[in-house]
C-alpha cells in the first residue's frame, strides 16, 4: 500500500502533466489528469481551479462555474480563482455575479490589471461606456504593456466615433502584439472611417494572414472592396466569409447588394445591373428563410441599395422588394419579442418620436429635422429625440434643450424600442431611411400607431411598416404617388422649414486650387457617384459650346474619381475635346472653403437626377446662378424647388438641351447673369424661416391622431 508521500508525489506529477497538456493545447487530455486527480482529492484546489478554467475554454461554463464555486470554498483568499470564476459567470449572462468575483478579485490584489480589464469588458457590452473607460485605464495604469486593455479601449472610442482616438489604441495593441487579428480587423474597420482604404486593406489581409478563417476579416475586406468599386474581388471576399461561415448573414446580405455600382463606369448596363439585384433579392430572401429570426433580423440594413437612388428610374418596385424582406424578418422578431405596438391617445398633447443617426451638423439637421424642433406647436405636441448617433456639438445642443426628452447612448434594438414604447410615442417620423442599419430595423417594425418618414434620403424606403411619406409641393410631379410605397404626404412650398446660415466666406486661392480666375468657372458640387453615365455628354456639350471653360468637382475618392475621369474622358472624346483641359478636381472643402470658393464661380450646375438640396441653398446664400433640370422624381427636383420658389423657374430646364442653353446664356450673356443674381438677392428671403409646412403636418397630426 502506497504511503502518503507516494501519493502526494502521485498527485503532484499528475498535476503537472496535465498542466503542460494544458499549456500545449491538449485539452482532452489535461482534463482526463486534472479529473483523475480530483477522484483521488475532490479538494485539491490547484486541480479545481485549472479544470474550471479548461472547462470555461471549451465552453461547458455550467460545470465550470460549480467546479469553481467549490475552490472558493476550499480558498476564499485566492484572487485568480475568483477572477476565473468571473470570467466563467459572464459566459452565462451572469454579469452582476460576475462583477461581484472581479471585485472580490481586486480587493484581494488591489493591482489586478485583468480583473480591471474583465469589468471593463462588462461594462463596454452593456453601453456603460464610462465606467469602461475607468477600468481600462486602471488596468493600463498598473500594467502600461497589457495589449489587451489598449483594445478594450479602442473599441469604446470606436463606438464613440472617436476615430482618432480609436486608432492610436488599436496602434498601441499591435505594437505590444503584433499577432492580435482581432485589432488588425478593428484597425481597419476605423481606417476606413478616415478615408484611409489602402491601409484598411493590408490590416484585413494582414488578420486573414494570421486567421485564414476569420470569416468577419473577408466579410470586412469584401465590403470595402465593394465601396472601392472592385465587385469581383469583393464577391470572392463575400463568398469566402461565406464558405467559413454558412450563416453568416451579413456577408450574404452584401453579396446581394454587389449589383448595384456606387460609380458605374462608361460600360455598365444599368438595365441588366438592376435586373440581376432583383434576382439577388429573391435569392437573398429564400437564403434567409433557414435561418432562426433571433439571427437573422441582424443582418437588416447592413447594407443597403443606397445608390439605387441615383439611377433616374422608378425604384419602388426593387426597393419594395427589399422592404418586404426586411419588415418580414423584423415582424418576426417582434413576435418572438412580445413588443406591442403604442396605441392613440384620446386627448393631451400628441407625443411625437423622431428617429434619427444625425441630430448634428448636418445636411439631414439642417434641412429637415432643426426646423421642425425648433417650430412646432409645444402646447399641442411633445417632442422626444431618439438620437441613433455618438457625434455631439452645438447642433446636439440646441435639439436637446428644444425636446422633451432626449435618448441617446449605445443601445441594442431591444432597448431602443423599450424607450419608445416607454414613452407612449404616437408619432414616429424619421427623417430618413435607408442610411443606417439600426434605422432600418426600427423603421421595420410596428411601434407606433402612425410612422412617417422624410426625405433625409430621397427615396421610397419600401417598407409596409411605414405610413406616410412627407415630400414638399415644390419637389413632386403630378404623378409622383406611382414612385412610393408609402401615402405620399405634399406639405406647402418646400415641405420644411429652414433658417438662413451665417457662413464667413474663407479666402481661396483659385491657383493653389488650380483654378485658373480669367476662365468661366463651373461649379458641379455633387459627389461623384451622384453623377449618372447617361448625362455625360452634357458636360461635354457645354464645353464644346463655350470652348475656354472650367467644371470644378469635388473628390473624397481616388478610385471614384478615376472611374469618373475616364467616364468623361470617353464623352468628351466624342466631340473632339480633351477632358482634363476642362475638368478639375478639387478636395472635399469645408463649408467656409466652400462658400469662399461660390464667390468666384460663374455658375452652379445641379446634378441631373440626382438634386442637391442643402448645396443649392448654399449658392443661393452666395447669390450664385443655378442651372437644373426638373424630374419626375424628388431626388431630381430638390433644387429646382427652391427655384420655383423664388420665382426663377426660368433657369430650370425641361430636357438636357435646356440645361446646355441655360448654362450658355448664364456663362456668355454677362447682363443676365447679373440680374439673375439680383433676383435672387432680393428674393432669397421667401426661402427661410417659412412656417406653412410645420403648420400643415400640425394639422395633418391633430386630424389623425385626435379624431374624435
Amino acid at each position: 500500500m502506497p504511503d502518503n508521500n507516494q501519493i502526494n508525489s502521485n498527485i503532484f506529477n499528475l498535476l503537472a502533466q496535465g498542466f503542460a497538456f494544458h499549456q500545449q493545447n491538449q485539452l482532452k487530455e489535461a482534463e482526463l489528469l486534472y479529473r483523475t486527480v480530483l477522484s483521488h482529492e475532490p479538494g485539491n484546489f490547484d486541480a479545481l481551479q485549472l479544470l474550471g478554467v479548461l472547462l470555461a475554454a471549451i465552453g461547458n461554463n455550467i460545470e465550470a462555474i460549480q467546479i469553481l464555486k467549490r475552490a472558493v470554498e476550499i480558498n476564499n483568499r485566492n484572487p485568480v480563482v475568483f477572477n476565473n470564476l468571473g470570467v466563467a459567470l459572464k459566459e452565462t449572462s451572469e454579469t452582476d455575479a460576475a462583477l461581484e468575483n472581479y471585485d472580490q478579485a481586486i480587493k484581494l490584489k488591489p493591482d489586478y490589471a485583468e480583473a480591471y480589464l474583465n469589468k471593463a469588458n462588462i461594462y463596454k457590452d452593456d453601453g456603460q461606456r464610462e465606467i469602461a473607460f475607468d477600468n481600462c485605464n486602471r488596468a493600463i495604469k498598473i500594467k502600461p504593456d497589457y495589449a489587451e486593455a489598449y483594445f478594450c479601449r479602442g473599441i469604446l472610442f470606436q463606438q464613440l466615433e472617436n476615430w482618432s482616438a480609436a486608432l492610436n489604441n488599436y496602434e498601441q495593441t499591435l505594437k505590444l502584439q503584433p499577432n492580435h487579428a482581432d485589432a488588425h480587423l478593428n484597425l481597419g474597420v476605423v481606417l476606413q472611417e478616415l478615408k484611409q482604404p489602402d491601409i484598411a486593406l493590408e490590416n484585413y489581409d494582414e488578420a486573414i494572414r494570421l486567421q485564414p478563417n476569420y470569416a468577419e476579416a473577408h466579410y470586412n475586406r469584401g465590403c470595402l472592396l465593394r465601396d472601392l468599386g472592385r465587385s469581383n474581388e469583393a464577391s470572392l471576399a463575400l463568398t469566402k466569409a461565406l464558405t467559413i461561415d454558412p450563416d453568416h448573414a451579413p456577408a450574404r446580405w452584401v453579396l446581394a447588394l454587389l449589383p448595384i455600382f456606387l460609380i458605374a463606369d462608361a460600360e455598365t448596363d444599368i438595365t441588366l445591373m438592376r435586373e440581376k439585384f432583383r434576382e439577388e433579392l429573391l435569392s437573398l430572401s429564400k437564403w434567409l428563410e433557414k435561418l432562426s429570426p433571433g439571427l437573422a433580423h441582424s443582418s437588416v440594413g447592413i447594407a443597403q441599395p443606397f445608390y439605387l437612388a441615383y439611377q433616374e428610374f422608378n425604384n419602388k418596385e426593387l426597393l419594395s422588394l427589399y422592404g418586404s424582406i426586411c419588415t418580414n424578418l423584423m415582424g418576426k422578431w417582434q413576435q418572438l419579442s412580445s413588443l406591442v405596438p403604442n396605441k392613440l391617445q384620446l386627448n393631451g398633447k400628441i407625443k411625437i418620436g423622431i428617429v434619427s443617426r444625425y441630430i448634428h451638423t448636418h445636411s439631414v439637421w439642417d434641412a429637415i429635422t432643426k426646423g421642425l424642433v425648433l417650430n412646432i406647436d409645444p402646447l399641442k405636441f411633445e417632442i422626444h429625440i431618439f438620437y441613433l448617433g455618438n457625434y455631439f456639438d452645438g447642433e446636439t445642443n440646441i435639439a436637446k434643450s428644444n425636446v422633451i426628452s432626449f435618448t441617446s447612448g449605445t443601445k441594442t434594438l431591444s432597448e431602443w424600442t423599450q424607450v419608445i414604447t416607454q414613452k407612449d410615442i404616437e408619432v414616429l417620423i424619421y427623417t430618413d431611411i435607408g442610411m443606417h442599419p439600426l434605422t432600418t430595423q426600427l423603421a421595420s417594425l410596428r411601434i407606433s400607431p402612425l410612422q412617417l418618414v422624410s426625405w433625409g434620403h430621397p427615396e421610397t424606403t419600401g417598407l409596409s411598416t411605414i405610413d406616410y411619406y412627407l415630400s414638399a409641393e415644390l419637389f413632386e410631379a403630378s404623378s409622383a404617388q406611382l414612385a412610393y410605397s408609402e401615402k405620399l404626404l405634399k406639405l406647402p412650398n418646400l415641405g420644411c422649414t429652414y433658417s438662413k446660415r451665417t457662413i464667413q466666406p474663407a479666402f481661396i486661392n483659385l491657383q493653389t486650387l488650380g483654378i485658373d480666375p480669367k476662365r468661366p468657372i463651373l461649379i458641379c458640387p455633387g459627389n461623384l457617384f451622384k453623377y449618372s453615365q447617361q448625362y455625360d455628354w452634357v458636360l461635354a456639350a457645354i464645353a464644346e459650346k463655350l470652348g475656354n471653360c472650367q467644371f470644378i468637382f469635388f473628390s473624397k475618392n481616388d478610385f471614384w474619381l478615376s472611374i469618373f475621369k475616364n467616364r468623361l474622358t470617353k464623352e468628351f472624346e466624342k466631340f473632339d475635346l480633351k477632358a482634363d483641359d476642362y475638368l478639375i478636381s478639387v478636395p472635399w472643402l469645408n463649408q467656409s472653403e466652400f462658400y469662399g470658393l461660390m464667390q468666384h464661380a460663374d455658375v452652379f450646375l445641379d446634378t441631373i437626377g440626382f438634386s442637391g438640396f442643402n448645396t443649392a441653398l448654399q449658392g443661393i446664400e452666395c447669390n450664385l446662378p443655378i442651372v437644373t433640370r426638373e424630374s419626375q422624381f424628388l431626388r431630381g427636383n430638390l433644387a429646382s424647388g427652391i427655384l420655383k420658389r423664388i420665382g426663377l423657374s426660368e433657369l430650370v430646364a425641361k430636357n438636357e438641351i435646356e440645361y446646355i442653353d441655360i448654362a450658355i446664356k448664364l456663362i456668355k450673356d454677362q447682363g443676365y447673369s447679373s440680374q439673375i443674381r439680383k433676383l435672387i438677392d432680393e428674393r432669397m428671403h421667401l426661402l427661410f424661416d417659412d412656417q406653412e409646412p410645420v403648420k400643415a403636418l400640425e394639422n395633418f397630426l391633430i386630424a389623425n391622431c385626435r379624431k374624435n
